[in-house]
């Protein structure tokens, strides 16, 4: 269950897809903090732990059976194993991770889908450049 500021949304795992991931993270929940979307973020909220040092990592294990993609699709969580920004980002419109200049893409592994309409949550990302951090949690029911 994701809760988006006082938007109630469920998701279902991934667990065939992604299983080390999707158990490491099932793991840490309920987790709570904020969701941020930054000018480079595009159409990605990121969850922002507080518990995650100063760039609001959720380190999670990650298993060889878990499969990384660079295009990132509407409705999805995604988990980026790429330290020192390691966490979840929620995709709100399709889009295509890209790395520093002269580094490959980050890989980012699919975590779970939103279950049915999701708009409630897409709408209130949206405004986050311009109203800022909302309260962002997970548990798992």
């Amino acid at each position: 269950e994701i809760e988006f500021d006082r938007v109630v949304l469920t998701a279902t795992l991934l667990e065939d897809r992604s299983p080390g991931v999707t158990a490491a993270f099932a793991e840490r929940l309920p987790l709570r903090g904020e969701a941020t979307n930054t000018i480079s973020s595009g159409p990605l909220t990121r969850f922002w732990n507080p518990d995650g040092g100063p760039e609001g990592e959720t380190p999670l294990e990650t298993d060889p059976r878990d499969r990384g993609q660079t295009i990132l699709y509407p409705g999805y969580l995604y988990y980026l194993p790429v330290s020192p920004w390691r966490g979840i980002r929620i995709a709100r419109e399709a889009t295509i991770m890209r790395g520093p200049v002269g580094e490959g893409a980050p890989q980012l592994i699919p975590l779970a889908r939103f279950d049915g309409d999701w708009t409630d949550f897409a709408t209130t990302a949206e405004r986050l450049p311009r109203e800022g951090a909302k309260p962002l949690a997970f548990r798992l029911v």
